[in-house]
């Protein structure tokens, strides 16, 4: 049974990796395009910040379980948020927002929760050796 736990986490692994390679970069060149029209809701755009950045904390964590330290995806994570910030402040039809960074901490913080929590009630996202 360990045989076949081994294979499910080398699997999730590289699958949470892949999609973390893919979404750092489409996450990026989406942020740096123009504002399309289109239906909006009030505050919409935190609500996709949170999301992404909790998606991405949860997948880091699926991806790298053991060979990072708890903190060091967030701060990574964190990193890449001031630095998509700072590249939509040189473009001229973005603008750079300390609340779109502080959201981004919010789904890190919210993400680093669930973990936490998956860690002490056994229930863990990946199998931990």
């Amino acid at each position: 049974m360990n045989f076949l736990v081994s294979i499910h986490q080398r699997w999730a692994e590289r699958g949470a990796r892949l999609a973390v390679g893919i979404a750092l970069p489409l996450a990026f060149v989406i942020a740096m395009l123009p504002d399309t029209p289109g239906p909006e809701f009030s505050q919409g755009d935190k609500l996709v910040h949170a999301l992404v950045f909790l998606l991405l904390t949860l997948l880091a964590r699926i991806g790298w379980p053991t060979r990072m330290a708890w903190w060091e995806w967030p701060l990574i994570l964190l990193g890449y948020g001031v630095a998509i910030e700072l590249a939509q402040a040189m473009l001229p039809w973005r603008e750079a927002s300390l609340l779109d960074w502080l959201t981004d901490g919010a789904g890190v913080l919210v993400a680093k929760a669930v973990i936490g929590w998956q860690d002490r009630t056994g229930g863990a996202l990946v199998h931990r050796p």
